[in-house]
């Protein structure tokens, strides 16, 4: 699995709320479901993402897409310079 990270446009007004574009791109090589965590260490706090998914496949080389937001929901415990993580990881085998 692959996984590229966008972030929003503007970083100096993250968290906004309505910003969409907190969004991990994810290439699988299988038709498994795709889902993802967003993990603020600073104050320990976790966000599902908003509802991943696949956007196409499978390609010449039998890779499938996913889209997996973390926008659209209350991002606000999410202060600047907090260190963030996204996990992104294969529903079917937790991988």
């Amino acid at each position: 699995m692959s996984v590229a990270i966008n972030d929003p446009s503007d970083n100096d007004v993250f968290p906004d709320a309505g910003d969409d574009d907190w969004t991990a791109h994810v290439t699988i090589d299988c038709a498994d479901s795709v889902d993802g965590l967003l993990y603020d260490y600073n104050p320990n706090n976790l966000y599902q993402s908003t509802g991943p998914i696949c956007t196409g496949g499978p390609d010449s080389n039998g890779m499938y897409t996913w889209q997996v937001p973390f926008g659209n929901q209350d991002l606000t415990g999410i202060s600047a310079n907090d260190a963030l993580l996204i996990f992104c990881y294969d529903v079917a085998n937790g991988n």
